[in-house]
């Protein structure tokens, strides 16, 4: 089983922090990222994939799932694992209102 530990973990959850973060290929540190439903509404999936393959050190994707419909889940997953075919791909949510988590 991995290590799950705050200084190898990254969140963005916007579009507004990926701007705001330091080139991907300084972040060899970073070996799970978790990607928020509205940076996943903002940006392109192309956009997302050409950052991550940039992190030297990823090995774990994380994907809130808020906003994506039910039935689209296959085809998003399938794009992670084709475009991304050596990180591990999971769902994950934001519990945002508006969301299929939302309260």
């Amino acid at each position: 089983m991995e290590r799950h530990d705050a200084a190898s973990t990254l969140l963005v959850n916007t579009e507004e922090v990926l701007r705001t973060l330091p080139d991907p290929a300084k972040l060899e540190h970073v070996h799970t990222v978790y990607l928020g439903a509205r940076l996943h509404a903002e940006v392109t999936r192309e956009e997302l994939f050409d950052w991550i393959t940039r992190l030297p050190s990823i090995r774990r994707v994380f994907l809130s799932d808020d906003w994506i419909a039910d039935e689209e889940m296959p085809a998003v997953e399938a794009d992670f694992a084709a475009s991304l075919p050596d990180v591990k791909f999971h769902w994950s949510y934001d519990g945002l209102v508006g969301g299929k988590h939302g309260r």
